[in-house]
């Protein structure tokens, strides 16, 4: 069975489709009328409408050498490509429109030789990027991570993570995931928590998500001392270490330390170094009996 898309038969009750990337990246910086040329040409090569460029500076009222200025421009941000055919005249070439999100995670930018005679003097080299299916596979579970298309700065952002970083696509996604859970989908958060993770030598998700239980572990024994101490804020590093060597060094459980946190009942500035001065006594003492 075959299955067919039904199509207008006017062109004019159609629609034009143009990426995100374009619109949220491109078009800002780009000069009025060399949007209004891409937009005008795209919609006839989606309609597969062909007109000469003399018809085409009439109909946008521009003229030969805007049109040739934009095309480069274009080209040179590798929204389009030319591809050069035979002939001695100023559009000896045929443009063809990118797929902007392909083009940013391709290997390399291949020419048919068949149909391409590229000068080398306008040349434009091609930027380093990913022709990574995994990666391609990452932004795409991202995207629908986030529920939004990314913008270009971002989708550069998660090369960086695996080329730089050496972050491995799962230890991203779980970043990206993390941060949702905690309210900050930002990049910049992500990215911070990226790079404590890769520091950390984590590189699956089962190691990612056995660091987040502990941490969780922690935090929330960090908290309950806190609270036992009436301070609402958070504990600094070294507050942090030293509650870590009660547990850990000491050998010391969560009722012993509130017991000794009690013994702060009597002064004006409850501490963790006064928590930890009755520990350590406390310590010294049942070893001597």
């Amino acid at each position: 069975m075959k299955y067919i898309k039904a199509t207008s038969k006017n062109p004019f009750l159609s629609n034009l489709e143009v990426e995100n990337i374009f619109i949220s990246e491109f078009m800002p910086d780009a000069p009025g009328d060399f949007v209004k040329i891409y937009l005008y040409a795209k919609f006839c090569a989606e309609m597969e409408t062909e007109i000469s460029e003399k018809e085409m500076c009439i109909q946008l009222g521009i003229t030969e050498d805007r049109l040739l200025e934009a095309w480069s421009y274009w080209e040179g941000l590798d929204v389009v490509r030319k591809r050069y055919i035979d002939g001695e005249g100023r559009f000896d070439f045929i443009i063809e429109f990118l797929d902007l999100k392909e083009e940013l995670f391709s290997a390399s930018k291949e020419e048919d030789a068949a149909s391409v005679k590229k000068p080398s003097a306008s040349k434009v080299e091609a930027k380093p990027t990913f022709g990574n299916e995994g990666v391609k596979r990452l932004v795409s579970q991202i995207e629908s991570t986030l529920g939004r298309t990314l913008s270009v700065g971002e989708l550069q952002t998660i090369i960086r993570w695996v080329d730089e970083v050496k972050a491995t696509p799962e230890v991203i996604l779980e970043a990206v995931n993390y941060g949702l859970g905690k309210g900050a989908s930002g990049f910049r958060y992500i990215d911070t928590v990226i790079r404590g993770w890769v520091d950390q030598g984590l590189n699956t998700q089962e190691e990612v998500q056995n660091h987040i239980d502990l941490y969780d572990q922690r935090f929330r024994k960090y908290k309950r001392v806190m609270q036992a101490l009436g301070l609402s804020r958070n504990p600094t590093e070294e507050e942090k270490r030293i509650m870590e060597t009660w547990f850990q060094d000491m050998g010391y459980n969560m009722e012993s330390v509130l017991d000794a946190c009690k013994t702060t009942a009597g002064i004006s500035n409850p501490n963790i170094k006064y928590v930890n001065a009755v520990l350590e006594s406390r310590l010294k003492d049942s070893k001597q009996q």
